[in-house]
């Protein structure tokens, strides 16, 4: 087995729950405004806090398990990225769609508010990636 020094691991969780903050903020700042547009009566501040801390617990405690599995030596392929990110995107929306049925009344059906906030986001960061590749492809 490995042996992990403390105050090593203690800087690097701390390293990557910060950038992970800073990743989940960069989220919020394109799924909130898609949150208020399909749910007008939820206030903006509230949307962006919905989402942030609802990305944020799934994205640490997707990291907690990959973390485990890594530790454990179980072989991880690297196509199991985007699949463990799908995964997220589906829990993520699953949680936001318990939490506003339970505090604003909105009703679960398909398609949901979570739904919604999720597949428009990946439409805007796909969007946003190629416009940014296709910039990055016409200056070089």
């Amino acid at each position: 087995m490995r042996s992990i020094d403390p105050s090593v691991l203690a800087a690097v969780l701390s390293d990557l729950a910060f950038r992970d903050a800073l990743l989940i903020a960069s989220l919020t700042i394109i799924a909130a405004p898609a949150m208020k547009y399909f749910a007008r009566q939820i206030p903006f501040l509230s949307c962006a806090l919905i989402v942030f801390v609802t990305a944020y617990v799934v994205s640490l405690l997707f990291f907690i398990g990959w973390m485990m599995l890594r530790v454990a030596l179980v072989p991880l392929d690297s196509a199991f990225s985007g699949v463990t990110a799908f995964a997220a995107m589906f829990v993520t929306g699953w949680l936001i769609n318990r939490y506003v049925a339970r505090n604003y009344g909105i009703p679960i059906k398909f398609p949901s508010l979570g739904f919604k906030v999720m597949l428009s986001t990946l439409a805007t960061m796909w969007l946003v990636v190629g416009i940014l590749f296709g910039l990055s492809y016409l200056l070089a």
